[in-house]
């Protein structure tokens, strides 16, 4: 997907269901991309909070006092230009969090296409608007 000699765009992919996790980490690997994982959104913000990533992909629930959406929204303001993919399983949690992301985030239902969506995920990262990052502490959420 990304070109020899090109730094391999870096995904933090956040789910706590394991073979979820592992086949798409497998996937993501597969198609040029270093993956980080988080097991929940307390682990990503730690993440974040040390390191650059050009993608978040997360699960909308999990386990912790944030769910992906909460994730998602403190990434908006944040991590502005950050390109932030949403997943779910559900389908009433997948009506609510395509309003609330319309605009600034892209939501997937399970099971979604992997190829498409890794396609998806090298476009977005290509036309990220560049700008400075914002690094702000980040709050104690807990696991």
């Amino acid at each position: 997907m990304f070109g020899a000699g090109e730094q391999k765009p870096r995904i933090l992919l956040v789910e706590d269901e394991a073979l979820i996790r592992l086949a798409v980490l497998d996937a993501l690997e597969d198609c040029g991309f270093e993956v980080a994982i988080a097991l929940n959104a307390g682990d990503a913000l730690k993440q974040i909070e040390h390191a650059d990533f050009d993608l978040v992909f997360t699960d909308i629930q999990m386990p912790g006092k944030i769910n992906g959406l909460g994730l998602a929204s403190w990434l908006r303001i944040n991590r502005p230009g950050l390109p932030v993919f949403l997943a779910t399983g559900n389908v009433g949690m997948a009506n609510t969090a395509h309003e609330i992301c319309e605009k600034h985030h892209r939501m997937f239902t399970k099971p979604y296409d992997i190829v498409a969506l890794a396609k998806m995920m090298g476009e977005a990262i290509r036309t990220r608007a560049p700008g400075p990052v914002f690094r702000p502490s980040v709050p104690e959420l807990g696991s």
